[in-house]
C-alpha cells in the first residue's frame, strides 16, 4: 500500500521539477496534457456500457479506451526516468496508479512479462455500485492492462477476480498473459470479461504504430 508522504513528495518532485506544470486552462505532466475530472464521468461512462449488454463490443471498447490511454501514460513515464528493470517499472507503475484517484493498489504478487496480481483498495467507481452482484470495472481493468503492458513490456490484459461493487471492501485484479491466465484457471473470467478475439488485433495495431518504451 503506498505512503501518503511519499505521494506528497512525488507531486513536489513533479513541480519542482517543472514536469507538472498548472496553469490557466493548461495542466500538463511530463508534456502530456491531463484534466482534474470527477469520478462520476467515468461512472456515467460504465453505466451506459453496463445498461446495453446486447452490444457486447460496446465493453470492450471502453477497456480498449482505457488501454491505450494507461499504455501510452505509463510508456511516457518510462522513458522519462530510464526504468530499464522490471521491478522499477512495477514501482512506479504501482505508485503512479495510486495517485490517480481511483484507489490504492497492494501488490499479492507479480511475475516479469507474466502477471500482476493485486488488490485495488478504496476504489470510487466500484464504491458508486455497491451492492452489486456483478464486477464493474471495465474501465479499470483496460486501464490496469495498458499500464501492465508498458511495464512487463509485453502484450497483457486484466480480469477483475473480485470487485468492490460486489463485496463492499476490496476489488481484485489479475493482470497477464493468456498463459498466465490459463495458470491461474481463470479462462471462464476472461470469456465473459473480455472478447480476446475482438481486443487483442487492435492492441498488436497500437503498439505497432506506437512502440513499446525505448529504454
Amino acid at each position: 500500500m503506498s505512503l501518503l508522504p511519499g505521494v506528497y513528495g512525488l507531486f513536489s518532485k513533479w513541480l519542482i521539477s517543472g514536469q507538472l506544470k498548472i496553469k490557466l486552462g493548461n495542466i500538463s505532466l511530463l508534456e502530456q496534457r491531463v484534466a482534474m475530472l470527477p469520478v462520476s464521468l467515468f461512472v456515467e461512462m460504465t453505466k451506459d456500457v453496463l445498461n446495453s449488454p446486447k452490444d457486447r463490443h460496446l465493453m470492450d471498447d471502453l477497456y480498449i479506451w482505457g488501454w491505450k490511454i494507461s499504455y501510452l501514460y505509463i510508456k511516457r513515464f518510462v522513458e522519462e526516468y530510464g526504468l530499464k528493470t522490471f521491478e522499477e517499472r512495477y514501482r512506479w507503475g504501482m505508485d503512479i496508479a495510486s495517485v490517480a484517484g481511483l484507489g490504492d493498489y497492494e501488490t499479492i504478487d507479480y511475475h516479469d512479462k507474466q502477471f500482476s496480481y493485486f488488490y485495488v483498495i478504496d476504489n470510487p467507481i466500484a464504491e458508486a455500485f455497491y451492492p452489486s452482484k456483478t464486477p464493474v470495472d471495465i474501465l479499470l481493468r483496460g486501464i490496469n492492462a495498458g499500464g501492465g503492458a508498458a511495464c512487463h513490456l509485453t502484450l497483457v490484459n486484466c480480469v477483475e477476480i473480485d470487485c468492490q461493487a460486489i463485496n463492499g471492501e476490496k476489488c481484485k485484479f489479475l493482470t497477464g498473459t493468456e498463459k498466465a491466465f490459463k495458470k491461474f484457471g481463470v479462462e471462464e473470467l476472461v470469456n465473459e470479461q473480455i472478447d480476446i478475439d475482438y481486443v487483442t488485433p487492435i492492441q498488436k495495431e497500437f503498439l505497432k504504430e506506437h512502440g513499446w518504451p525505448k529504454l
